[in-house]
């Protein structure tokens, strides 16, 4: 380089664990660190970082040059995104951790997982490299050497959301059981997993990119991180299809996967459900159900049997494909088979006793299925660290427990007791021919009614509150706190406006809606098509008033999360 005329270029790029050469010499991982490295504030404390670690040989060389070699250092921290070579299109940092977590069958994260890493899009970094190389053909002075120093970030993250969020993507693609972290391991078990894993994965690194900017106009312009990982994921997926024996991780699976094939398990809870509730029905009829035979009409009509068979199909598939669990299915089915039954308690005479056996048969006919079929959730395991679970203190608190069920059976109770007193008794006698007692709601009264239905208070905040309090932070989570209403499309305004919530505010609208939903339609199917003498606006108007009970109920436990203490 010495001979030519023009000075000579060299562009060299360097990893951010650089700035971990303390953290790596005391063994120190996982931990939070509050050090930020600018590349135009910190321009000689970084050069001096790189003096003093003799391991940097190629940066150490590369910023003592003479000024007639033009030299321009890249500081490179987590990069994702795929590349656009022919071979290698991948990086190392997430797509190992993604790796790692199919491989283990479930969520992990190294240490306490506070540590952070700037990261920034491949396109981006590309896109310096040929901004530098073009300013290195025209001869542009102020890029190099002392002024060749380059931070390249689009943000940061630590490795614990990072490791949360690939577990979520990794469940949601099918690859494990569970969203949540499932193991804390450490650097010696990380270093097994991975090569330099604990450096790559336990380490802080966080930079601020100004100089870019400032001086070629750089700005990065890839999607974040989190919206990288689907094809993260699968990119590392097709390359253990492709050749699965160049990757091992010596730890098995915590869990053997069912044998039963996927595709036959739903068809299997259905069958399972709908004959455990056949058995149960003809052997209850012999403990003196006759009583309901005074009130249901014979069901002649091909459409009314394959209503209600279909509905009950429909219902379980619900609870399978929302993914809840024996202890969910069971709540839901209290709530909405409840109303039904306490129709025919209050208003036909039918003894309270064959009631709750109703309800006893239909709640243990989908719990038990579910139970055989799926794992119980973390979120209904006491036990379960608040790693995997949030708010676990506040869920496993007794008190909280009994408000807010006493809390849900007073919205229940609020709400019938004003039908009973205002459009409900003359709307009964209009659509309900043949009823033998209407004393039930003139008589009502409202503490009574908030005692009778301690149930399904219960019931309400096991399959509301405790889920929608205990939901942690999901990958939805984090592009809503990137959301900058000045450089957002009209779509994603209109998106961040419509369901940009938080996942616990989420979990509610989503379960308070399916239960207003399964209320409404199995009380509306199975009063219209069973009870003698009830017209469809009868059967409409008494389904309408528990689908409104149960959104009431949704929204009063919404406000009683909404308050300070409590994690999104």
């Amino acid at each position: 380089m010495q001979g030519r005329k023009a000075p000579g270029h060299w562009i060299q790029s360097g990893g951010a664990s650089v700035f971990a050469a303390e953290e790596i010499a005391q063994g120190r991982y996982g931990q939070s660190s509050q050090d930020t490295y600018g590349d135009e504030k910190d321009n000689e404390k970084i050069r001096e970082i790189i003096r003093s670690n003799p391991m940097r040989v190629v940066e150490n060389h590369l910023i003592s040059q003479p000024a007639h070699v033009r030299t321009a250092l890249l500081v490179i921290p987590l990069i994702y995104g795929r590349g656009r070579g022919l071979f290698n299109q991948r990086s190392i940092q997430a797509p190992e951790i993604a790796r790692c977590t199919i491989q283990l069958g479930h969520g992990f994260r190294l240490e306490d997982g506070e540590n952070a890493w700037s990261n920034i899009h491949i396109h981006d970094l590309s896109d310096q490299i040929v901004s530098l190389t073009e300013a290195a053909v025209k001869q542009k002075t102020g890029l190099w050497n002392d002024d060749g120093l380059y931070c390249l970030e689009n943000g940061k993250m630590t490795f614990g959301d990072l490791c949360s969020l690939i577990a979520v993507e990794a469940h949601l693609q099918g690859l494990i059981d569970h969203p949540q972290i499932q193991e804390k391991i450490n650097a010696e078990k990380a270093n097994s997993m991975s090569a330099h894993a604990a450096v790559l994965w336990g380490t802080n690194a966080v930079t601020s990119s100004s100089r870019s900017q400032a001086n070629l106009g750089w700005n990065p312009k890839g999607p974040n991180s989190f919206g990288c990982l689907d094809s993260a994921i699968k990119m590392v997926k097709r390359k253990q299809m492709a050749n699965a024996s160049a990757e091992a991780v010596p730890v098995p699976p915590l869990q053997q996967p069912s044998k039963i094939p996927n595709a036959l398990r739903f068809p299997i809870l259905v069958i399972t459900s709908m004959a455990l509730s056949s058995a149960l029905y003809t052997g209850a009829s012999q403990l003196g159900t006759g009583d309901l035979a005074t009130v249901m009409k014979r069901r002649d009509q091909w459409w009314e049997i394959l209503g209600l068979l279909g509905w009950k199909a429909v219902e379980l598939g619900i609870g399978w494909w929302g993914e809840y669990d024996g202890w969910d299915i069971a709540c839901l089915t209290l709530l909405s088979h409840m109303p039904y039954l306490y129709l025919l308690t209050t208003f036909y005479a039918v003894r309270p006793t064959t009631m709750w056996l109703g309800i006893g048969i239909d709640v243990l006919s989908t719990y038990f299925p579910f139970q055989l079929l799926r794992d119980s959730s973390p979120i209904h395991q006491s036990e379960v660290s608040k790693d995997e679970v949030a708010n676990r203190s506040i869920l496993n608190d007794f008190q909280i427990k009994l408000y807010t069920s006493i809390l849900a059976a007073a919205v229940y109770g609020l709400v019938v007791f004003a039908s009973f007193r205002g459009w409900l008794p003359e709307y009964l006698v209009v659509h309900f021919e043949g009823l033998k007692d209407l004393s039930g709601a003139h008589e009502a009264a409202l503490p009574f009614l908030t005692l009778g239905f301690t149930v399904s208070g219960y019931a309400a905040q096991s399959f509301l509150f405790v889920p929608a309090l205990g939901a942690k932070p999901d990958v939805h989570d984090m592009q809503m706190a990137e959301f900058n209403p000045e450089t957002a499309t009209l779509a994603e305004t209109v998106w961040y406006n419509v369901w940009g919530y938080s996942k616990r505010s989420r979990t509610l609208i989503k379960r308070t809606a399916t239960l207003a939903f399964a209320s409404a339609m199995q009380t509306g199917l199975r009063t219209y098509i069973t009870v003698e003498g009830v017209e469809f606006a009868g059967a409409a108007g008494w389904a309408a008033m528990w689908a409104s009970a149960a959104l009431l109920v949704g929204g009063v436990l919404w406000w009683v999360g909404d308050v300070d203490g409590v994690s999104n």
